[in-house]
């Protein structure tokens, strides 16, 4: 080899070219390090065009996720909204500072439910007096929900994955948690173009209300929700657009005016919502799936054993071995001081037999996925070292991509797989050390 090239080459830090060569000045006892030094200047090299492209990849999610925290922070509480009569349902619009917040319209009503004759059936229910004085669970009681529904735009849309999921979701709030806590998630479904109600328990910590008859409150939700006309015309709306006739699910089996139901809910929330699909066999095939945040299978009225509050996980099992449920768990890897673990998400997605995805946030607490925490709260549970808008922005992406994949063939074509490949970049890209299973 030339000497003149070969001195070139070294001093571009190339010495490769020069081994054979007579006049090469690069001593033998040199050459094995140099190799290595051009293979680790060559990794570095290719890690570090893998590392941008990723970066770039992540680019347009991390803006998504930063869009909807910002959106969620920007949302007005309930607070701010007139508050509601309580004989009748009012609407109203609820406006954000931003003159880009999108127009929603909110439905507050109070329900009438009556507990069933097995809640106290050593009570006698036709006694006034005996009736106030008998625990929560086998009062008449009056039910807030507020339901929150889209403005309906869809004329203006132009395919079909702009289409809104045609189902309506219900929030299930956690043993003595207001509904008002989880009113950010709400609020973006119905921006997303996703109806979603919440409600409250009226109960407390001495007269808690046994699961079953929560179950029943959260069907009586669900009966309220069906005949609401603004819903109805909603989802018809939709129906009847092009693009939905086109790729819309036939269902023979299904009446036209039936809604189907995402049914989320947060700690025992998590627990009533799993019972409403085991146990009420009225609605169940109105559910169309199950999102569960850091769900709680443990009796919180302190009487284990009690039919009136079964094991929600067992009762997934059994009913997953013998139909098919889409189940999402949302679970919190520092829930410990809160939820023994065998009764937290573990024991939901443990007992399902397929079609669940668990996703851990390794460094969230039980409560750190609530809008604001109460002192109670934040004393009694560690709300670890994860950022809590973070947290709200990724649950609130991740239900509502579920909520588009279970109305829709795609998670019937590509399974469990399909959920955690679409879920887990919105947890990588709010910077949330996470975990992903599917079964």
């Amino acid at each position: 080899m030339n000497s003149k090239l070969c001195t070139l080459l070294q001093e571009h830090g190339n010495h490769l070219c020069c081994w054979h060569s007579s006049q090469s000045s690069l001593p033998r006892s040199d050459w094995a390090p140099t190799v290595r030094q051009q293979r680790r200047r060559s990794n570095r090299t290719h890690a570090s065009l893998r590392e941008g492209a990723h970066s770039r990849r992540l680019v347009l999610q991390t803006t998504v996720v930063g869009t909807v925290m910002s959106q969620l922070a920007s949302m007005p509480s309930p607070t701010s909204a007139e508050p509601s009569t309580a004989s009748s349902s009012t609407q109203q619009s609820a406006t954000g500072s931003a003159p880009s917040q999108p127009q929603l319209r909110i439905i507050q009503d109070r329900i009438s439910f009556q507990p069933s004759v097995d809640a106290c059936p050593q009570i006698d229910i036709t006694g006034s007096k005996v009736m106030q004085e008998a625990p929560a669970s086998c009062r008449t009681q009056d039910i807030p929900v507020r339901l929150y529904l889209p403005e309906s735009r869809l004329q203006g849309l132009r395919s079909e994955t702009d289409l809104p999921p045609p189902l309506v979701a219900i929030f299930s709030p956690g043993f003595l948690v207001s509904s008002e806590a989880y009113d950010s998630y709400l609020r973006f479904l119905a921006a997303s173009g996703v109806p979603a109600a919440v409600y409250d328990v009226p109960q407390s910590a001495t007269d808690p209300i046994d699961d079953v008859t929560c179950t029943e409150i959260l069907g009586t939700v669900m009966g309220w929700c069906q005949g609401q006309p603004q819903v109805q015309a909603f989802l018809q709306d939709r129906a009847a657009l092009p693009l939905a006739t086109q790729t819309a699910r036939t269902d023979s089996n299904q009446e036209p005016a039936d809604i189907k139901f995402m049914l989320c809910g947060h700690s025992r929330g998590g627990k009533i919502s799993t019972l409403q699909a085991a146990l009420g066999e009225q609605n169940r095939r109105q559910i169309a799936g199950l999102a569960l945040l850091d769900p709680a299978d443990a009796s919180f009225e302190g009487q284990g054993g009690n039919p009136r509050n079964p094991s929600a996980a067992e009762l997934l099992g059994e009913l997953t071995a013998r139909e098919r449920l889409p189940l999402l768990v949302i679970g919190s890897g520092r829930n410990k001081d809160c939820i023994p673990r065998n009764s937290n998400y573990e024991s939901f997605y443990k007992e399902a037999k397929g079609d669940a995805t668990l996703i851990v946030v390794k460094e969230a607490g039980h409560f750190v996925f609530l809008d604001k925490q109460t002192l109670l709260q934040q004393s009694a549970c560690n709300l670890g070292k994860a950022d809590p808008a973070s947290v709200r922005a990724a649950c609130a992406l991740s239900l509502l991509s579920f909520a588009n994949m279970i109305s829709s063939y795609s998670l019937e074509n590509s399974g469990c797989s399909a959920v955690s490949f679409a879920l887990s970049w919105m947890f990588e890209s709010a910077k949330l050390k996470y975990e992903v299973q599917t079964k």
